[in-house]
């Protein structure tokens, strides 16, 4: 059952970024009654990371999460590498999210070396991978798979088939 993520973790920031024109497409790929929804076993998950990153210093940051059908065949037209775009992905069965760190107190983005669908593991500094290193360290502990190739994305109790 898909739940409204931000009705049960009131403290995450929410900045779905196939809402705007902010993403590898260009252009909206979500009307603007959209909101972030995932299972609700991988929302409590949610919860229990945004809780443990509050205790550090930090908010969780949801850039995407369930994905419709239809937009997903749209990012495989755009980009069909499988390492970045599945063929069959979590985020259509409400089982994944994109996600980053903001600073708990300004709501700031914590420097990750990259943005979202920027589709580099490249780091600058040992504080961007140290970042990085925090964010996965904690979805793991929360049930969630780290994606290789993409260090905001996650998948919620299962492993990503191509």
């Amino acid at each position: 059952m898909l739940v409204e993520v931000s009705k049960m973790v009131p403290s995450l920031i929410i900045d779905l970024r196939y809402k705007s024109k902010n993403n590898i497409a260009g252009t909206e790929l979500y009307d603007e009654g959209f909101t972030a929804k995932l299972d609700i076993e991988a929302v409590q998950a949610i919860k229990t990371a945004e809780s443990d990153f509050n205790k550090l210093g930090f908010k969780l940051v949801i850039w995407d999460a369930y994905r419709p059908e239809e937009v997903q065949k749209k990012l495989r037209e755009i980009c069909n590498d499988d390492r970045y775009v599945a063929k069959v992905s979590n985020h259509t069965k409400g089982l994944a999210v994109d996600v980053t760190l903001a600073d708990y107190e300004n709501s700031e983005l914590v420097d990750m070396g990259g943005d979202h669908d920027e589709f580099s593991m490249e780091t600058t500094t040992d504080r961007q991978a140290n970042n990085r290193n925090l964010l996965s360290e904690i979805m793991q502990k929360n049930g969630f798979n780290v994606n290789e190739f993409e260090w905001w994305h996650f998948d919620f109790g299962v492993i990503n088939e191509s």
